[in-house]
């Protein structure tokens, strides 16, 4: 007991000393945390390994990653939270000064947890620290070589009276609860909490319980997390244009300022290199948000339409509102802009929004779930984890649209789930995109493109080429081409390349590698479970009733089928379920537009491959699921066009062509009134011309009464 006292003591000592309240020396003591984190990084790894038996790169980009960018975060704010707030004034106070004064509250007692030992104590200690208190740190003891590790690195970097670590167990952490504290933050179990909260209610001390659960917001028990964030809605505050902007430009920010984290994310869960994870994911979320913010104004504005004789002088417009809470489901193959681009046309109409990212890409959905919530408001854009279990439960809520992305079965689920509250969905469902080669192209260029569209994320693009369709006297060529490519584009060794993905896990990989059995294969076929390699692979010779060609492959694995022709390919496209997109390569430009014509498909690409889904004003989606976005079409996908027509009360003659008793004479009128439609350009003439008349008739009688010596 006296132990705790001479801590908690000397602690509360250097906090009435005041010199942890000036603002350079908090700034100091988080730049040496960042210097301590970036110095001790393999030591803290190497911790870490030792209690969970974290490899390096996912002790990094689950702990160490999250106390870095929390680091920055607060550096970069830090002068602005803590400056005062003005706060508006009355006539009374007009001539004062009125504002919120951030001040620390004083001796704060963090205890973390064992299952992010690092990240669970040091995030909530920056923030403590940013604040202006001083702070008792309690690891968690059954973290023991993280738990040591703070014990022995912090007092090197920080003030040790200030900010002393205590390590110990059960007896410990009982003892520091019989002193007196201005905060504590529990991290861990229900059980724990209530002993925490018991002991700081002796000391009526306020106290965060942070004590896990499957949701990152919290709900009433009452409650559940549709409702609550139909309660958000409700009240109104997204509906402004304003809102709606500063929200994009939020998460604008939080792109550009979490770069590094979820570059680092989607390389732990897909192997992407730094460029590939850009240039594939972040700069289509940044080009989104980029067009969103520069068209909303005219997008959400009433867009007026023609009027008939009856309603032309009345308001008559289509006005988009928001449709309501809207689920989006997140796919695993591209885990980042597979959320946000929904997102952004979600939050863009005015929605309330719930995010479910895949539980695949667990790195990019944890990410999501931690970040997010950081910039946008979290009531309004909650996220949920977890896997089938949390998406079950949440699909039995009642939602206003629900857009998911993935494979048919789970679309299937997902629009019978929808079914029972008649709520509409945007299903993107992938498929097997049929690639027909022309003999008349240039094999070279077209097989490179086919190429950089097949192979790119490991074939793991709902819109890469399934296979391809040519005539049998190219299909040689065809291969020492895409042979040709792959070595200018991943070397010798493909498996050394960091231009080349790997499959997102084993069950993928198995499932993958059993579509090769009993195919010729002309290149490729190496594997390496361990790692989830899978060699870019081309089959030859492939018929149309194998294995290979029943399912969308969703892997680096390319079967070239022949046919006679362009007659043979539109009738095989024809006979197998709709794709998502479709490819054709030839120069002769009748040929295009014929398979255009004489096929349906999601969307389609002439003489290159993927690139439909870069231009914005596409719609993206289609026949292999229902719906579409991107882009003005993820605004017009997510609002309802309501349609609008403003009267007034006069002219009341003019209605009773409607009222009855009816007749003929009145339904002539009707007919010609209503169905004779005229544009503002149209009317506007018609009433110059009806000007022109009445002046002309005044004038001609002007004539006549100044020749007869009277003026009217």
């Amino acid at each position: 007991m006296e132990r705790m006292q001479q801590v908690v003591g000397r602690a509360r000592a250097a906090f009435s000393s005041g010199r942890c309240r000036p603002l350079e020396f908090r700034l100091q003591q988080l730049k040496n945390l960042e210097r301590m984190v970036r110095e001790k990084e393999k030591e803290i790894l190497a911790a870490l390994q030792s209690d969970l038996h974290k490899c390096g790169h996912n002790a990094y980009s689950h702990e160490v990653m999250g106390v870095l960018g929390e680091l920055a975060l607060a550096m970069e704010n830090l002068p602005s939270w803590a400056a005062p707030q003005p706060v508006k004034k009355n006539l009374l106070t007009m001539r004062d000064e009125a504002y919120i004064y951030p001040e620390p509250l004083g001796v704060v007692l963090v205890i973390g947890a064992w299952n992010y030992p690092f990240m669970l104590v040091v995030q909530p200690m920056i923030g403590a620290i940013a604040a202006g208190n001083a702070v008792v740190v309690k690891p968690s003891e059954v973290s023991e070589h993280t738990s040591q590790l703070l014990a022995d690195l912090l007092p090197q970097y920080l003030d040790e009276e200030l900010y002393p670590v205590v390590t110990g167990g059960v007896p410990e952490t009982t003892e520091l609860l019989t002193q007196r504290f201005d905060h504590i933050l529990y991290t861990g179990n229900a059980t724990v909490g209530k002993i925490v909260m018991a002991a700081a209610a002796k000391h009526l001390t306020p106290v965060t319980l942070e004590l896990g659960g499957k949701s990152p917001c919290y709900i009433d028990k009452d409650c559940d997390l549709a409702v609550a964030c139909r309660a958000a809605f409700s009240s109104g505050r997204c509906r402004p244009l304003e809102f709606r902007l500063q929200q994009l430009k939020n998460l604008e920010r939080m792109v550009r300022e979490k770069e590094k984290e979820i570059l680092a994310a989607l390389q732990s869960d897909l192997h992407k290199s730094g460029h590939n994870a850009y240039s594939h994911e972040i700069m289509g979320v940044l080009g989104e948000l980029a067009l969103v913010m520069e068209k909303l104004p005219s997008w959400a504005a009433p867009q007026p339409v023609k009027k008939n004789l009856l309603t032309m002088r009345d308001e008559a417009y289509i006005y988009p509102e928001p449709l309501g809470v809207v689920l989006v489901i997140g796919a695993w193959n591209y885990p980042f802009v597979l959320v946000m681009q929904p997102l952004i046309g979600a939050i863009a109409a005015g929605n309330a929004v719930v995010v479910k990212p895949s539980e695949v890409s667990e790195h990019t959905s944890q990410l999501i779930a931690d970040i997010l919530p950081q910039y946008l408001d979290r009531e309004l854009y909650p996220v949920v984890t977890g896997g089938v279990p949390e998406t079950t439960e949440l699909l039995k809520q009642r939602f206003d649209h629900i857009l998911y992305t993935g494979n048919t079965a789970v679309g299937k689920i997902v629009m019978a789930a929808a079914a029972k509250h008649l709520t509409p969905v945007t299903l993107e469902l992938g498929g097997k995109s049929p690639c027909y080669i022309d003999k008349d192209c240039d094999l070279a260029v077209a097989c490179r493109r086919i190429t950089w569209g097949k192979y790119m994320n490991c074939g793991q693009t709902c819109i890469a080429p399934d296979y391809i369709l040519c005539e049998p006297s190219i299909q040689s060529q065809v291969v020492e081409n895409i042979k040709a490519t792959l070595q200018e584009f991943y070397g010798e060794d493909v498996k050394k390349s960091p231009d080349y993905e790997r499959i997102v896990n084993k069950r993928h990989f198995r499932r993958i590698v059993s579509l090769l059995e009993g195919q010729k294969i002309a290149h490729g076929g190496e594997t390496d479970e361990a790692s989830c390699f899978i060699a870019p692979t081309i089959l030859t010779d492939v018929s149309a009733e194998s294995k290979v060609m029943e399912e969308e492959i969703f892997g680096p694995v390319l079967p070239i089928v022949s046919v006679k022709g362009v007659d043979e390919a539109i009738e095989f496209i024809n006979s197998r379920e709709k794709p998502l997109a479709l490819y054709v390569f030839s120069h002769d430009k009748k040929l295009i537009k014929r398979v255009i014509s004489e096929t349906s498909s999601g969307g389609m690409t002439a003489n290159d491959v993927l690139m439909h889904s870069t231009v914005l004003d596409l719609p993206f989606g289609g026949n292999s699921g229902m719906g579409a976005y991107h882009g003005k079409h993820s605004f017009e996908t997510f609002s309802h066009h309501r349609a609008c027509l403003i009267k007034d009360l006069k002219m009341e003659g003019m209605n009773k062509l409607r009222y009855p008793p009816g007749s003929q004479k009145k339904l002539d009128w009707a007919k010609f009134l209503i169905l004779k439609r005229f544009d503002k350009v149209r009317l506007g003439l018609i009433f110059l011309a009806l000007l022109g008349v009445v002046a002309a008739v005044m004038i001609k009688h002007l004539e006549l009464g100044t020749s007869k010596g009277e003026l009217w």
